[in-house]
Order: structure tokens, then sequence, then C-alpha cells
């Protein structure tokens, strides 16, 4: 069981590598631009700024899920579905086409 648990979690930390970077540096351009340049703007494109960041952190926020909920699918697919006869199994193969 701590190989099955171990394998999941090592699956999640690969699929969020990536995204964990690209976080990082997007947090960094957001200190980085709030330091610099907030103050410079007028009111109207501040707000409109806010809109657009919290619309993009919401995006990526949901790709980052996206990309966990890939990894334990594919760890439930490798290590459950193929070593159990179920319906739900069958099913799902039935609908990916797999």
């Amino acid at each position: 069981m701590a190989d099955s648990k171990r394998s999941m979690s090592s699956k999640i930390i690969k699929e969020l590598i990536l995204p964990g970077c690209i976080l990082v540096l997007l947090i960094a351009s957001y200190i980085y631009y709030k330091i610099e340049y907030y103050g410079l703007l007028s009111n109207e494109l501040q707000l409109e700024l806010v809109r657009y960041e919290t619309t993009f952190f919401i995006l990526f926020g949901a790709y980052i899920l996206q990309k966990v909920l890939k990894a334990v699918a594919s760890w439930y697919h490798e290590n459950i579905a193929l070593k159990t006869q179920t319906s739900f199994d069958n099913d799902r193969q039935a609908v990916s086409g797999r």
C-alpha cells in the first residue's frame, strides 16, 4: 500500500513541476509589478488589471487542479482498474475508447 501511495504522490509531483515553476515565476512577476508599476497607473487601468489578474489566477488554479486529477486518474487506471473487474472500470474504458 505504501508503494501505491508513493506512486500516486510521485505522479502528482511530476505533473506539478512545470505548473509550480510557472506559478513561482508569475508570483515573482506580480510582486515586481506591484512594487514598481502599480502606483504609476490610473485607477481605471488598475481596476481593469485586477479583473484580468483574478481571471488569470482562477484559470491557472483550474489548470493545476486538472493536472492533479489527471495524475490521480492515471494512478487509478494503472494500479486499481487493471487489477479489478468492476463495471465502473469497463464503462470508463468504453467511454474513453481504450
